[in-house]
């Protein structure tokens, strides 16, 4: 299958993936299988669904895959948006959230984590996009996913310390990893106590709406219960603290910053950019993996970059791209190693499908500003 433009998918093409407006929707908009019908994609367009799955021959066989299975994103973005809910009364009633509804979250921490640790080895298509009204949820439960791909990458391939034995292991801290799950699910709690309209604000913000709208890092730190962890503390104030000291609100920099906020910064700031808000549309996965990229040694911490490059890349399988003839193509498998050159599918002059590994490509020009699809 591959991911196409909803204006672009030929009129009769075969729908790979039940369509829904939002993750958590029981019945789908559109259902796999069903051919792509003119009234079918006007409705999807105005449902706000930019990209679908569909089969072909170019893509038979290639299967996109998520870090989490779409079922257990959905029921995390229901807990999630419980908990939101909960953040919006407490923030009307100016007290915090109560310690229950924070231990709500504590089960679909230790889901996602398990889920992280047991994927295989397959650079994923990063998760979904979902209508801008969903965004808060929905954020929180993918940067906590992407949060944890990274670390748990980090601690395999460069180690962590045992405190118990003050030894230097080369495995999976779960604990930890549930840990910093957890707090990662709360990223964006100090938002509630931030007016909607600044949050949603569709233009560039005054100086002082936007010191109102960076505030939310520290609110979210005073909106935690009484006893909250230092990883959840961390994660709260400093996941806009640069790696340089550029960053807000202490202007920590390095080592400085803790290891769990470094690695919320990354995972934050992908998936704000490939996700739909009120006042932009997401950005494809080749601008997220970019601006990550290029931010290593300033924005972010370069090891943890590194982390990032080895489990995600720009142009994951299912990704229409273009070759240097002009051809559009579908990624089918993608070396980690050089992510710029995967192997790809396209048609030939005479109809047949052709295999190209190691091809130089680049983005479908017009593709589309949402990389995720619905």
């Amino acid at each position: 299958m591959r991911l196409v433009a909803t204006a672009d998918v030929p009129e009769g093409a075969i729908i790979a993936r039940d369509v829904r407006a939002s993750a958590m929707d029981a019945v789908p908009l559109l259902s796999a299988g069903a051919p792509l019908q003119p009234a079918y994609r006007r409705a999807l367009e105005r449902a706000g669904i930019s990209h679908v799955f569909v089969d072909d021959e170019v893509s038979a066989g290639i299967e996109p895959v998520g870090i989490v299975p779409r079922e257990v994103r959905a029921r995390a973005i229901r807990v999630v948006t419980d908990l939101y809910a909960a953040a919006n009364r407490a923030a009307m009633r100016k007290t915090g959230v109560e310690r229950a509804d924070v231990e709500a979250l504590q089960p679909v921490a230790k889901e996602l984590a398990l889920e992280v640790c047991r994927r295989d080895p397959v650079l994923p298509t990063l998760g979904e996009t979902g209508p801008p009204g969903e965004y808060l949820p929905a954020h929180s439960v993918d940067v906590a996913v992407l949060g944890m791909l990274v670390a748990a990458r980090h601690q395999r391939t460069r180690g962590w310390v045992d405190t118990a034995t003050s030894s230097r292991r080369y495995d999976v801290n779960e604990p930890g990893l549930e840990r910093l799950g957890l707090a990662l699910l709360l990223i964006d709690l100090g938002k509630a106590a931030v007016p909607r309209g600044l949050l949603e604000h569709p233009g560039p913000l005054e100086a002082p709406e936007r010191a109102t709208v960076c505030q939310h890092v520290e609110l979210g730190a005073d909106i935690l219960p009484a006893g909250a962890s230092y990883v959840m503390q961390a994660v709260m104030r400093h996941h806009h603290e640069r790696w340089d000291g550029g960053g807000y609100p202490d202007g920590l920099a390095g080592d400085a910053i803790s290891w769990e906020a470094r690695v919320a910064a990354i995972a934050d700031v992908f998936d704000a950019t490939t996700s739909n808000r009120v006042y932009c549309e997401a950005a494809p996965q080749h601008e997220g993996w970019s601006t990550v990229i290029s931010g290593a040694g300033t924005a972010f911490d370069p090891e943890l970059v590194e982390a990032f490059r080895e489990v995600v890349v720009p142009y994951p399988p299912g990704t229409e791209v273009r070759l240097v003839d002009g051809r559009v193509a579908v990624v089918a498998a993608v070396d980690a190693a050089d992510p710029l050159r995967p192997t790809v599918r396209a048609a030939a002059e005479d109809g047949s499908v052709e295999t190209l590994e190691g091809a130089p490509v680049q983005p479908v020009a017009g593709a589309g500003q949402a990389g995720r699809a619905a």
